[in-house]
């Protein structure tokens, strides 16, 4: 009987609920239709003539799906900004760059021609590339077209040669000279009349060698040096060519646009504009009982800080949210790290990052997490995207996929609830771009979940090591897996990496069944570099200091109820309330699901802490409020909405529930005076308008 291989996971349906933040859905609008949206000629100018050599594909299309000119205004800005070379300063010098050059070719390149200047070949390489450092001109030669070749140097950091020429002749004999290819155009076509066979490329380099050699070498390739090498024209000049179409996409990370397009409805303008690309690690973690959690990596490279009375400092705030493929939300949270630094501490972080670390238990399902990281220092932000299976308990048992980390913080006592990336026996370091250094240890983290009975004791572990090119295994550990594990389904081992040589590798992990056949595997690309030292993000975490489980019942209730699991939620919720029934969020939580279950006998109880306090609480008022009319308990009702009103001002609705509660208390002069002081709040309510008129007659 051969191995059974673990089944694909099952995925299972969730209630909607109302979505908070705008969808990515728009991202799947065609450029087909996104090109037929209109917008003013200003914008129109700015997409398809100002911008229209060094606007990159994806930019181009979250521009024309943008609603209106607000928009607009803003994308611009981000899109000037992503490209500027000093963003701290008022100057942008490359969008100062790109419009003299704009300039310039018009007034320059379009005389004695209909077409723009910017339109020409040689207007689009200026703008493209800027100011040759050499210009020759081939014109007065009988039987060759008039040419020019521009010389450049230096531009290696764009994926373009050290030098190169490109080649521009009068091809109609009009003024207007268009660029030439050995490959696409051929050298037969620089000479007035040619009648030769053009695969004769001897004869054709004679020919135009007679007027000039350098111009004969450039006839055939772009590449000073290469010339005749070859017998025929060259494929490279054909390749530089076309890479210097890509030289703008090379200048600037485009990700920006789209984030720009998801979220513009999300963060304020100020935010918008200024999107910063970060690394992540996302991974589910399970605790000895089976419970997940989601561990999330967020590091930064750039951190903008305030500096104050010899203290440098700053405020970052992440929002996380976790929905069902349905749209359904079932967690959301807001968290605010404010940061101190000393001298020292803000030059290792510019050299090296900044690195935010989460953590929070998750229910079994299929779900899009969604994290957004803004500084409200600087108005940055970035953002991490990630889609998560989290497996039931009678889920086909699966491995995690494997994290690296370059340190393992030990600790002999238990973690403190929710540690990011504890795994066990410390919490690991994780390098969010795997990169590593000889002198490092390289740990690696995996957890196999699920599984019958006795299954472990079957199984072998292998981790093995691979240079990528040439391809070739450089380390390797085969153990029984039970050997291997540290603790219910950890895997956790340290790979030395002193003997192997800077450079590009693979770690792979198998688990192998009794056949020696793999069955579960998994594989993380890292690389070793060949710097003595690398300088490690400074990182910062939420320290969570519940007591037991306290926090983590109230968070997986309050997911439970979210997803429509009544039962769930409740053994959750009223677990997280026993155990603490002074906190306000449990109590509250626990009285929402109550009161969902229309369980109206201890909600009094539950809220009383709430509702008569000193500064009470909104919404427990308005669940007390809202029992008491379930009820018909017009009075009780009528004393906590009036007690509402006096605590938190004016509020049309609570005033709409206190005129019902007069009308029925039989009190109509009272109930019609609440709803005019509805009316007077927000005048479009034909409901109450209508019940004020039946009252007054």
């Amino acid at each position: 009987m051969p191995w059974p291989r673990p089944e694909a996971p099952a995925v299972t349906g969730r209630p909607v609920l109302p979505r908070l933040w705008t969808a990515a859905a728009v991202l799947s609008l065609s450029l087909l239709g996104a090109d037929a949206v209109r917008m003013s000629p200003a914008y129109d100018a700015w997409l398809n003539q100002e911008v229209k050599y060094i606007i990159s594909p994806r930019e181009r299309k979250a521009f024309l799906q943008l609603a209106n000119d607000s928009e607009r205004d803003a994308f611009i800005a981000a899109f000037w900004r992503q490209r500027d070379p000093t963003p701290g300063t008022e100057a942008n010098e490359l969008r100062s760059e790109h419009l003299r050059r704009f300039e310039h070719a018009n007034r320059i390149y379009g005389r004695g021609t209909s077409t723009p200047g910017w339109k020409t070949d040689r207007g689009r390489i200026y703008i493209l590339l800027g100011e040759p450092i050499y210009i020759q001109n081939y014109s007065g030669y009988g039987k060759m077209y008039p040419c020019e070749v521009w010389s450049y140097q230096g531009m290696e950091r764009f994926g373009l040669p050290p030098a190169f020429n490109l080649l521009f002749y009068d091809k109609r004999g009009r003024g207007e000279y268009v660029t030439y290819s050995p490959i696409s155009d051929g050298p037969h076509n620089l000479i007035v009349g040619f009648d030769g066979r053009i695969e004769d490329f001897q004869n054709i380099y004679d020919t135009i060698n007679q007027y000039n050699t350098a111009l004969a070498a450039n006839a055939f390739s772009l590449i000073p040096g290469e010339g005749m090498a070859e017998g025929r024209p060259t494929m490279s000049s054909e390749l530089l060519l076309q890479n210097i179409a890509l030289v703008p996409t090379r200048q600037v990370k485009d990700l920006y646009a789209e984030r720009f397009l998801q979220y513009k409805d999300t963060v304020t303008i100020d935010y918008s504009t200024r999107y910063i690309e970060g690394r992540s690690q996302v991974q589910l973690f399970f605790t000895p009982s089976g419970q997940a959690l989601v561990y999330a990596l967020i590091q930064i490279d750039r951190l903008s800080v305030n500096f104050y009375e010899g203290v440098y400092s700053t405020v970052l705030k992440l929002d996380g949210r976790v929905t069902t493929p349905a749209g359904a939300e079932i967690h959301q949270f807001t968290k605010s790290y404010e940061l101190r630094f000393d001298e020292e501490q803000v030059q290792r972080i510019n050299d090296s990052a900044v690195v935010l670390l989460d953590a929070f238990p998750l229910i079994p399902g299929q779900y899009h997490l969604q994290l957004l990281l803004r500084n409200e220092t600087s108005k940055e932000f970035t953002s991490v995207e990630k889609d998560l299976l989290v497996p039931a308990a009678d889920h086909p048992p699966f491995l995690t996929a494997p994290l690296l980390g370059y340190e393992l913080k030990r600790d002999s006592e238990a973690p403190l609830a929710l540690t990011p990336f504890h795994v066990g026996t410390g919490q690991l370091l994780v390098a969010a771009d795997s990169v590593f250094a000889r002198q490092d240890s390289l740990w690696f983290f995996a957890q196999l979940f699920g599984g019958e009975e006795g299954l472990r004791e079957r199984l072998r572990l292998q981790v093995r090591v691979w240079r990528i090119q040439p391809r070739e295994m450089v380390w390797e550990k085969a153990q029984l897996l039970n050997d291997a594990l540290r603790g219910g389904g950890n895997l956790l081992l340290e790979i030395p990496l002193q003997a192997m040589n800077p450079d590009y590798y693979q770690l792979q992990v198998a688990l192998l069944n009794p056949g020696g056949e793999n069955w579960l595997t998994g594989e993380r690309d890292f690389m070793i570099t060949p710097m003595a030292r690398l300088n490690r993000p400074q990182v910062y975490f939420k320290t969570q200091r519940a007591l037991g489980t306290t926090m983590i019942d109230f968070i997986l209730g309050t997911q439970y109820l979210n997803a429509g699991d009544a039962a769930r939620a409740r053994a959750r919720l009223e677990s997280a309330y026993s155990q603490a029934p002074n906190v306000g969020p449990y109590a509250l939580a626990f009285a929402r699901l109550l009161y969902g279950l229309k369980e109206y006998g201890r909600l009094e109880s539950i809220l009383a802490p709430l509702t008569e306090a000193e500064k009470p609480v909104q919404e427990a008022l308005q669940l007390l409020g809202q029992k008491h009319l379930d009820l018909r308990e017009w009075r009780p009702a009528l004393v906590v909405f009036q007690k509402i009103i006096g605590t938190f001002g004016e509020i049309a609705a609570v005033w709409n529930e206190i005129g019902r509660c007069h009308l029925q208390l039989g009190e109509r002069a009272e109930a019609r005076q609440a709803w005019e002081r509805s009316l007077a709040k927000n005048p479009d309510q034909p409901q109450i308008r209508e019940l004020l008129q039946q009252v007054q007659k």
